[in-house]
Protein backbone atom coordinates (compact mmCIF):
# COMPACT_ATOMS: atom_id res chain seq x y z
CA UNK A 1 0.00 0.00 0.00
CA UNK A 2 1.10 3.57 -0.66
CA UNK A 3 2.97 5.51 2.00
CA UNK A 4 1.33 8.84 2.92
CA UNK A 5 3.70 11.54 4.19
CA UNK A 6 2.26 14.17 6.49
CA UNK A 7 3.59 17.10 8.48
CA UNK A 8 1.81 18.86 11.32
CA UNK A 9 2.68 22.39 12.51
CA UNK A 10 3.20 22.45 16.28
CA UNK A 11 4.21 24.93 18.98
CA UNK A 12 5.57 24.28 22.45
CA UNK A 13 4.24 25.91 25.63
CA UNK A 14 6.77 28.72 25.12
CA UNK A 15 5.52 29.40 21.57
CA UNK A 16 8.46 27.92 19.64
CA UNK A 17 7.40 26.60 16.21
CA UNK A 18 8.30 23.18 14.79
CA UNK A 19 6.98 20.58 12.37
CA UNK A 20 6.16 17.00 13.30
CA UNK A 21 6.82 14.77 10.29
CA UNK A 22 5.43 11.25 10.03
CA UNK A 23 4.26 8.76 7.45
CA UNK A 24 1.36 6.31 7.42
CA UNK A 25 1.38 2.94 5.65
CA UNK A 26 -1.43 0.40 6.00
CA UNK A 27 -2.82 2.39 8.93
CA UNK A 28 0.47 2.32 10.87
CA UNK A 29 2.35 5.51 11.76
CA UNK A 30 6.11 5.38 11.31
CA UNK A 31 9.15 7.64 10.97
CA UNK A 32 7.94 10.24 13.48
CA UNK A 33 10.42 13.12 13.80
CA UNK A 34 10.62 16.85 14.41
CA UNK A 35 11.93 19.15 11.68
CA UNK A 36 14.09 21.18 14.05
CA UNK A 37 15.80 20.40 17.36
CA UNK A 38 13.50 20.81 20.36
CA UNK A 39 13.62 24.21 22.01
CA UNK A 40 15.23 24.79 25.40
CA UNK A 41 12.21 23.22 27.12
CA UNK A 42 13.45 19.94 25.52
CA UNK A 43 10.09 18.29 26.08
CA UNK A 44 8.31 16.76 23.07
CA UNK A 45 5.09 16.43 25.10
CA UNK A 46 4.84 20.22 25.43
CA UNK A 47 4.28 20.64 21.66
CA UNK A 48 0.65 21.05 20.55
CA UNK A 49 -0.80 21.18 17.04
CA UNK A 50 -1.21 24.77 15.81
CA UNK A 51 -2.50 24.20 12.27
CA UNK A 52 -3.96 21.64 9.89
CA UNK A 53 -2.06 18.55 8.77
CA UNK A 54 -0.32 19.07 5.43
CA UNK A 55 0.04 16.23 2.92
CA UNK A 56 3.13 15.69 0.80
CA UNK A 57 2.34 16.40 -2.85
CA UNK A 58 4.73 13.74 -4.13
CA UNK A 59 6.75 16.44 -5.92
CA UNK A 60 10.29 17.53 -5.05
CA UNK A 61 12.18 20.72 -5.75
CA UNK A 62 15.57 20.95 -7.47
CA UNK A 63 17.33 20.25 -4.15
CA UNK A 64 15.27 17.05 -3.69
CA UNK A 65 13.15 18.54 -0.86
CA UNK A 66 9.57 17.22 -0.63
CA UNK A 67 6.89 19.79 -1.45
CA UNK A 68 3.99 19.83 1.03
CA UNK A 69 0.62 21.55 0.97
CA UNK A 70 1.11 25.14 2.08
CA UNK A 71 4.69 25.44 0.80
CA UNK A 72 5.75 28.54 -1.07
CA UNK A 73 7.82 27.65 -4.12
CA UNK A 74 10.05 29.69 -6.37
CA UNK A 75 9.21 29.31 -10.06
CA UNK A 76 11.48 30.72 -12.75
CA UNK A 77 10.24 31.46 -16.25
CA UNK A 78 6.82 31.01 -17.78
CA UNK A 79 4.74 28.04 -16.67
CA UNK A 80 1.81 26.18 -18.20
CA UNK A 81 -0.92 25.48 -15.63
CA UNK A 82 -4.13 23.52 -16.26
CA UNK A 83 -7.03 24.21 -13.87
CA UNK A 84 -9.66 21.58 -13.13
CA UNK A 85 -12.55 23.56 -11.66
CA UNK A 86 -14.68 20.46 -11.11
CA UNK A 87 -12.06 18.83 -8.87
CA UNK A 88 -10.83 22.15 -7.50
CA UNK A 89 -7.24 21.37 -8.43
CA UNK A 90 -4.53 22.47 -10.81
CA UNK A 91 -1.65 20.83 -12.61
CA UNK A 92 1.68 22.35 -13.54
CA UNK A 93 2.41 20.85 -16.94
CA UNK A 94 6.15 21.54 -16.84
CA UNK A 95 7.42 20.56 -13.38
CA UNK A 96 11.00 21.43 -14.32
CA UNK A 97 10.09 25.08 -13.69
CA UNK A 98 9.64 24.44 -9.95
CA UNK A 99 13.06 25.31 -8.68
CA UNK A 100 12.89 25.30 -4.89
CA UNK A 101 10.78 25.51 -1.75
CA UNK A 102 11.36 28.96 -0.23
CA UNK A 103 8.96 28.94 2.73
CA UNK A 104 5.52 27.91 3.88
CA UNK A 105 2.29 29.41 5.15
CA UNK A 106 3.36 29.11 8.80
CA UNK A 107 6.91 30.45 8.71
CA UNK A 108 6.85 32.83 5.73
CA UNK A 109 9.53 33.07 3.08
CA UNK A 110 12.88 31.55 4.03
CA UNK A 111 14.98 32.90 1.15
Amino acid sequence: MKEIKIRTPVKCDKGHFNYLYYSVTNGYVKDVRFAYPLCDCNNADSYKQCGDDELCTGLRDKTNVNIYEGDKILIKGNIDITFDFVKGSYYINDLTKITEVVGNIHEGRNK
